[in-house]
């Protein structure tokens, strides 16, 4: 499997004014951990991390660092970008390394036409993202959800969904995750919907 590659630079300095010494200097810090080797203290030009979201995986894009300065850290995911609160600059990135399934947040697509749009229904979107547990080279950059077949009253639970090959879902909870409200022959029927928003906010907690 190729990687996108990042470049970084090893970093000693360590604590609020180190990484402010970086942030001047028109960088920020960076930190990689997880698997059997120690955690590791970057510093990365942020406009490179940036471009990630031009690819087509945006944030859940694998990674290789070639780290200047230090052993390069191969095989690698971003876990956590933290921004200023105010001008939402990038201040701080953290990287996991992969050491087998790998967590991302894949959004969630609906596709075709309803049975029940016909009959007065309409299609309720309850999770619009999905967490999933992937193998690095099989994460999917969106699931499509078809709903052709769905008649009112139907609904896709989360555990029934299709799964992209080497993917999994990453919670035991089983919500439903989109379908089809209504009364037969027009006129919303709102409860249906909170109740499948109220039980994938539950699931989610």
């Amino acid at each position: 499997m190729e990687l996108h590659t990042l470049s970084a630079e090893a970093r000693t300095a360590s604590g609020k004014g180190g990484a402010r010494k970086i942030r001047a200097g028109g960088r920020i810090p960076a930190v990689v951990y997880g698997g059997d080797a120690a955690p590791a203290s970057l510093s990365l030009d942020p406009k490179d991390l940036l471009r990630l979201k031009n690819q087509p995986l945006g944030w859940n894009t694998p990674l290789t660092l070639a780290v200047e300065g230090g052993d390069d850290v191969a095989d690698v995911m971003l876990a956590e970008v933290q921004r200023h609160p105010v001008s939402g600059r990038l201040l701080h990135a953290d990287f996991r390394r992969i050491t087998g399934l790998v967590g991302v947040r894949v959004p969630v697509n609906v596709s075709g036409k309803a049975k029940g749009l016909t009959l007065g229904g309409r299609v309720s979107l309850s999770m619009p993202e999905i967490d999933l547990l992937c193998a690095a080279d099989k994460i999917p950059a969106v699931l499509e959800i078809d709903v052709t077949p769905l008649d009112i009253g139907d609904k896709i639970l989360l555990q029934d969904l299709p799964m992209p090959e080497g993917c999994k879902v990453a919670s035991r909870h089983n919500p439903p995750i989109v379908a089809v409200v209504g009364k037969r022959g027009g006129g919303g029927d709102e409860d249906e919907a909170d109740e499948d928003e109220d039980a994938a906010e539950e699931a989610e907690e």
